[in-house]
């Protein structure tokens, strides 16, 4: 009998994804409002195969969840807010990952292995969880796709592996598809319907990045490792300094590079331009702003907009709906989620 490793955790539980074999969507939240955590939980099993989390959590310690996995599967982990540091162990192997704000990975993780999640003290962290049944990922994976290969031998040697080499920035349009499929409004055949155009929507997208992420890295281009250490310095420092960011020229300074490099060396790393990133990320204060209860006009100046207008076109086009309507998410933060989210209904 396999020995428990010696974690402690302050949320545990057993998780098999065969077990979602169901022929109904179904749908279930757990609010958390105890001494030092507050938050919600969504767990949702829209189709066989297939299971949908969302985390909004805050607690004035570190916190964890032990989740003790019985059946090989695939996970992409997207962390919209905070960092999520996660341990994938059992005796003999273990594999960790910390992922960022507005970071995604690919994992595999085998059966009969314990994954310990955990998140930092005072910390506000948010974030979506896809796990996908082998059976399922291979019916929709090409063979001759490079993510393939990279899963067979992960499947073969039985061993936890980040399926891509570096976490990759989270799209606008994935940033979408994951709030659709979280606030799906339809119910029953309708809503596994509309589930499974939204997987299949994403997952192309993300296979997409895969390969373009493959394809640089099986070239085998001049990008050393102190190269690709520079591009993560130059990361750290425009999220740390979103409000007044520096030019490409100070950026590229500060990391003993120049203008050229660090705009190729950085999207080859990333995927995405350097203004890309800071897009991505003026996008995400916005939201957080709006959740707080700013108004769209203080947000378009907090954010670097002259025209209100010209914020609300670019917010639209990166989440999908207008900055207006994201005061009335149901899934927002909330100091005391137990009375602000309604009961959710499958």
């Amino acid at each position: 009998m396999k020995k428990t490793l010696p974690y402690k955790s302050d949320m545990q539980y057993d998780f098999d994804i065969y077990e979602n074999n169901i022929n109904a969507a179904k749908e279930g939240y757990k609010t958390i409002d105890k001494a030092g955590y507050k938050g919600i939980v969504v767990d949702t099993v829209p189709l066989s195969g297939i299971n949908f989390k969302y985390y909004n959590l805050q607690s004035s310690d570190a916190g964890t969840v032990m989740i003790m996995n019985h059946s090989p599967f695939v996970q992409i982990n997207y962390v919209i807010n905070g960092t999520m540091s996660c341990k994938i162990q059992n005796e003999v192997h273990e594999l960790c990952v910390s992922t960022k704000r507005q970071e995604a990975n690919f994992l595999f993780i085998p059966e009969d292995y314990e994954i310990l999640m955990e998140w930092e003290p005072q910390k506000h962290v948010e974030m979506f969880q896809l796990g996908i049944s082998l059976e399922r990922m291979y019916r929709c994976l090409p063979q001759e796709h490079p993510f393939y290969t990279a899963l067979e031998k992960s499947v073969k040697e039985n061993n936890p592996i980040m399926l891509n080499r570096f976490n990759v920035l989270i799209q606008g349009r994935v940033n979408t598809i994951l709030n659709d499929m979280l606030h799906c409004p339809l119910k029953g055949r309708y809503k596994q319907l509309y589930f499974k155009s939204k997987f299949i929507e994403l997952l192309m997208l993300e296979l997409e990045t895969y390969i373009s992420k493959s394809t640089t890295f099986d070239r085998n281009t001049n990008l050393k490792p102190v190269d690709i250490e520079r591009m993560h310095k130059v990361k750290a420092i425009i999220t740390e300094n979103i409000k007044n960011p520096y030019s490409l020229s100070d950026l590229a300074h500060m990391v003993g590079t120049n203008d050229a490099y660090l705009k190729s060396h950085f999207k080859e790393v990333f995927g995405t331009t350097v203004f890309g990133y800071i897009f991505l990320l003026k996008m995400q204060k916005a939201r957080e702003l709006l959740l707080e209860g700013s108004t769209t006009a203080e947000v378009a100046e907090a954010t670097g907009y002259k025209r209100v207008s010209h914020f609300a076109r670019a917010f639209k086009g990166h989440f999908g709906l207008n900055p207006n309507h994201v005061k009335n998410d149901p899934f927002r933060y909330h100091d005391n989620p137990v009375e602000s989210l309604p009961q959710l209904r499958s």
